[in-house]
């Protein structure tokens, strides 16, 4: 948001390209220096980013079962815990009992299935579709604090699931609704009697 009030002449592409390469380079320090950055479980002698490893893989073959329909709308938790009891002893992860799989997209398509995951991915791609188009015409800053907040949500929904809970489900809806809001109001017809008017 700021870069576009101090900096006006900057373009949409640059503006899209900056937050990228920015998580880019935090990630990679992130990931460099895990040790320091992840939650450590001295008793089990394992930190957070290797037991999310481990859920994203384990989920990624619990979705090879179901591809299609996933395993139903809430039923991950179950699902998994089936799916773990049928491993070895030694392939088994740590973490057996988890309601998510700590990625919203993951999440997405074993709840809802290929055609719950493919609705979501287009809603933000017609979201930033509409956002990048009315920017253009219109350079309405209003536009780019949604778009930020949003891009966030998705970015954070790599390592976990800020969409399944009853506030961050109505934050990603009221986000897009600002969007649409602000589309509409820039391409609303005027009213009749101006039309005639003029």
């Amino acid at each position: 948001f700021f870069l576009f009030v101090f900096i006006p002449q900057l373009s949409v592409k640059k503006a899209l390209i900056i937050p990228f390469v920015f998580i880019a380079l935090v990630g990679a320090g992130l990931l460099t220096h895990q040790k320091f950055y992840s939650h450590y479980d001295t008793f089990w002698q394992i930190n957070s980013l290797q037991t999310r490893k481990e859920l994203w893989l384990h989920s990624l073959a619990l979705l090879s079962h179901n591809p299609i329909f996933g395993v139903g709308l809430a039923d991950f938790k179950q699902a998994y815990s089936a799916y773990i009891k049928t491993l070895p002893q030694k392939k088994q992860p740590i973490e057996k009992d988890v309601l998510r799989p700590h990625n919203v997209y993951l999440d997405f398509w074993l709840e809802t299935g290929i055609l719950g995951i493919t609705a979501f991915l287009w809603i933000i791609l017609i979201f930033y579709h509409h956002a990048a188009r009315h920017y253009t015409k219109t350079h309405e800053l209003l536009l780019i604090p949604g778009a930020a907040a949003l891009f966030a949500m998705l970015a954070h929904g790599f390592v976990d699931t800020p969409y399944f809970k009853n506030d961050l489900s109505l934050l990603f809806w009221f986000l897009v609704a600002v969007n649409v809001g602000l589309s509409l109001k820039q391409n609303k017809i005027p009213p009749a009697n101006n039309a005639i008017n003029s």
